[in-house]
Parts: C-alpha cells; sequence; structure tokens
C-alpha cells in the first residue's frame, strides 16, 4: 500500500496533534519545575511515539506539521496540580 486515503491521512495528523501536545505538556513541566519523574518518562516515551509517526509522514511522503502546543498548554501552580491533572486526565 503506497498511498493513504483521506481518512487515514487525517488520522496520522490527528495522532501526531495528541502526541505533540502531549509531549509540549510534560516539557513545560519539566522546564517550570526541573527534570522531575514521572514527566521526564513520560516526555521521553512521547518523543519515541512522536518519532514513530513521523517514520509514517516520511514513508508516505506526508508534510509533517510543526508542533502548534509549544508554549501553549496549560501551565501549573504547583508540582502537585502537574500530578493530579495528569491522574485526572
Amino acid at each position: 500500500m503506497n498511498v493513504l486515503s483521506g481518512i487515514e491521512i487525517r488520522v496520522l495528523h490527528e495522532a501526531l496533534k495528541d502526541e505533540y501536545r502531549a509531549w509540549s505538556i510534560y516539557d513545560q513541566v519539566i522546564a517550570d519545575f526541573g527534570e522531575v519523574r514521572p514527566f521526564i518518562n513520560n516526555r521521553q516515551a512521547e518523543a519515541r511515539r512522536i518519532g514513530a509517526l513521523l517514520g509514517l509522514f516520511a514513508r508516505y511522503e506526508l508534510p509533517v506539521p510543526a508542533n502548534s502546543w509549544l508554549g501553549q498548554v496549560e501551565r501549573y501552580a504547583s508540582l502537585q496540580a502537574a500530578c493530579e491533572a495528569g491522574v485526572t486526565a
């Protein structure tokens, strides 16, 4: 299969946007509170999933959208609040 359907392309974009969002949240928590677990581990996991998706974008010669979540995610008042939000999500 060398060509993706419109739905498949849309799903790839949605998946990448979701991974970008999660990565950006973890990155912001780390920027605000330092290299703390589990956020450093979670950011690494998101980076691996982003890498896998980027491989699919390359394989199907799709343009890669930029991460529009950088600097746009919620910031937390404390590390505890960030952890509670993570549990809720």
